[in-house]
């Protein structure tokens, strides 16, 4: 009733030769009141789905796009948002995809962060895993998205689908974190390179109760993803992490 009043003292639908019934704002009178009642119900109900659509499409946006080979959906979403079956098919992939250089530890320090996967018939085909951890650099304790798990199941290697997930795992790095880094065990020379990635040229340790120890056996093969807040830091001096059981790094 109150848009009503508000519409007739607008002057609205004057110009279409509708006139409001007397004084009174109940009804309109007119050769087609239907067919106007009707464009103005539309109207508002085109809008309400436009926004929903709008705002529901950018939220779905952020968490699954489709990768361009053959249709892969390429998602991203934190271990909690997983269901046990997922973890369950994405942890056969993964260690089958290894070929037993892969192990429970490995398997653990995936899991707690970021996964970014390529779906394909409802099942995992290839994995990267961003989980955070404290490196130290130049006497600066870094906040870094250490990169885990990487795998593509074995039939579909050779598609790019390595290379989809790696990007978007240096989108959520630079979106989170000051700092990416990782331990190469890809075995193809200029992989991570070309998407970015640095050797860390110095000396590696890993943080102990009486001080860093050193972790000769790691050199060279370290990589880090640079951010902003990292732009200037040189590969080239004592890089330390976290202690954690199994591989440190």
């Amino acid at each position: 009733m109150a848009m009503r009043r508000r519409l007739a003292q607008q002057g609205f639908g004057a110009d279409h030769g509708f006139r409001w019934r007397g004084g009174e704002t109940s009804r309109l009178e007119g050769p087609s009141d239907a067919v106007f009642a009707f464009a103005v119900c539309f109207a508002i109900l085109f809008w309400v789905w436009y926004d929903h659509y709008r705002i529901m499409g950018r939220s779905m946006a952020r968490h699954a796009t489709w990768h361009p080979h053959d249709m892969a959906l390429l998602r991203t979403a934190v271990t909690a948002e997983l269901t046990p079956g997922e973890l369950a098919a994405l942890r056969g992939m993964v260690f089958e995809a290894f070929g037993g250089r892969f192990d429970e530890h490995d398997w653990e320090h995936t899991l707690g962060g970021v996964h970014v996967l390529v779906v394909e018939d409802g099942e995992p085909v290839a994995h990267g895993a961003v989980v955070g951890r404290v490196l130290v650099a130049e006497g600066r304790e870094l906040r870094t998205g250490y990169v885990e798990g990487v795998a593509t199941r074995a039939d579909r290697r050779g598609a790019g689908l390595a290379t989809a997930v790696m990007r978007a795992v240096g989108r959520v790095i630079r979106d989170g974190y000051e700092l990416g880094a990782l331990a190469d065990g890809t075995r193809i020379p200029g992989f991570y390179q070309r998407l970015g990635w640095e050797t860390w040229r110095g000396p590696t340790f890993v943080a102990g109760p009486e001080g860093p120890v050193r972790t000769a056996e790691d050199d060279g093969g370290i990589l880090v993803l640079r951010t902003p807040a990292t732009a200037g830091l040189e590969p080239t001096g004592p890089l330390v992490c976290d202690w954690r059981a199994g591989d440190v790094w």
